[in-house]
């Protein structure tokens, strides 16, 4: 996408499906074993809980959590350091903190007896000061080098299907301007608190870094499926998608045409029809 000398104000946001964080099973660690039903809100009070369902979504050792009430993103420490284990379809007890818009783990454990600990429940995790030692290969993507480590392969494209699942996790909606560069991923998206926010976003893990409050813009009016486009883009083919933007009522997406050709698309934003196609040099 040719470079602009102004920041585009967005007028078009992504919007997922219903992902309100929920949990059907917090319980204090020292109370008795009967399940409470703890508001979302509350959830910062109790020093540690324990929450169950189903898994419904890997990355790592990153996994959503899905109960009848909602879901959550749940962190098992970096996938470098240990390999949890989870799979789609696992029913599991998790107990741990409360982490932002986030679940850490301290332990998992499925529904037939086998369990795993994540971290001590107090101190430091056990991976802390280990990530130096490692060199900066897991701190940040390297697109000016292959990929040799067991964790996650450096980003240099977007995952819009992906990224869209675990902003919806962690409550956001509305996503706009997205945009890959080489150190992480930004967007601008409507909080679980409605507030309109600038995020920062990892490239390796789609976990939420850093959230800014962002009062400068109108909230968007028009509601964008950030999967449907997803979908779309591969189903013509169009591959390596590094950037998604709004600019005068279209969407524009920078990606890889068949024979491999960098192409900008400007797309409707409620047909999801290409509207052109035009090579990006």
């Amino acid at each position: 996408m040719t470079a602009r000398t102004t920041r585009r104000r967005p007028i078009a946001a992504a919007t997922f499906g219903a992902a309100a964080l929920g949990l059907i099973a917090a319980t204090l660690p020292a109370a008795p074993a009967r399940a409470l039903d703890t508001p979302i809100g509350q959830l910062d009070l109790y020093r540690e809980i324990t929450i169950s369902g189903t898994v419904t979504g890997v990355w790592g050792n990153d996994f959503v959590l899905e109960d009848p009430s909602g879901k959550v993103l749940v962190h098992a420490g970096p996938h470098w350091y240990h390999d949890v284990g989870v799979k789609e379809g696992d029913r599991l007890t998790v107990t741990g903190r409360i982490a932002g818009p986030n679940f850490d783990a301290t332990t998992i454990t499925w529904d037939d007896g086998r369990s795993f600990t994540v971290r001590p429940a107090d101190g430091p995790p056990p991976w802390g000061g280990k990530e130096r030692e490692r060199g900066d290969r897991d701190r940040g993507p390297r697109h000016d080098r292959p990929h040799d480590g067991p964790g996650p392969r450096p980003a240099a494209e977007l995952d819009l299907r992906v990224l869209g699942e675990r902003l919806a996790a962690g409550g956001y909606t509305r996503i706009t301007d997205v945009d890959l560069d080489r150190r992480h991923i930004s967007a601008e998206a409507v909080s679980r608190d409605g507030l309109q926010v600038e995020l920062r976003i990892d490239p390796r893990s789609y976990e939420v870094i850093r959230e800014r409050r962002d009062d400068g813009d109108r909230r968007p009016d028009i509601a964008l499926d950030l999967p449907a486009l997803a979908r779309m883009l591969s189903d013509r083919g169009y591959a390596t998608i590094t950037d998604v933007s709004i600019d005068d009522g279209l969407i524009e997406v920078d990606a890889v045409a068949r024979g491999n050709e960098r192409v900008e698309l400007e797309i409707d934003p409620q047909t999801l029809n290409i509207l052109r196609e035009r090579r990006d040099d």
